[in-house]
């Protein structure tokens, strides 16, 4: 899983987001009236994907690297996710880690959940 191709900063930022009330790729599960910036992402965008999360290198990085990890589900806070989408996005983080450790060797990670 290739995350960049530049030189690597020393930290890397791997953020969990939702984007309230939305988070997702398909468009049958997006809000009726508000857009999604996470449906209808092109396949090229994603890194790595399972049936309960995704992540996708950050649009507007703060470091080089910087991923994204998504809940599938449509979720206005992480505290509306279920036990089992908490644990795939543990399980993501670790696979994001990985791929940045072996391509970046980073000094550091500054991992995010952004509510609200």
């Amino acid at each position: 899983m290739a995350l960049d191709n530049l030189n690597i900063s020393l930290n890397h930022a791997v953020d969990v987001v939702e984007v309230p009330p939305l988070a997702g790729v398909t468009e049958g599960d997006c809000h009726p009236v508000m857009t999604c910036p996470f449906c209808n992402l092109p396949a090229e965008r994603l890194l790595a994907s399972d049936d309960l999360v995704f992540a996708i290198l950050d649009k507007y990085p703060v470091t080089r690297g910087h991923t994204l990890v998504i809940p599938r589900r449509h979720v206005a806070s992480y505290f509306d996710l279920t036990a089992e989408e908490r644990l795939a996005i543990d399980g993501m983080l670790r696979k994001a880690k990985d791929a940045l450790d072996e391509e970046h060797h980073p000094q550091g990670y500054n991992v995010g959940i952004n509510i609200g």
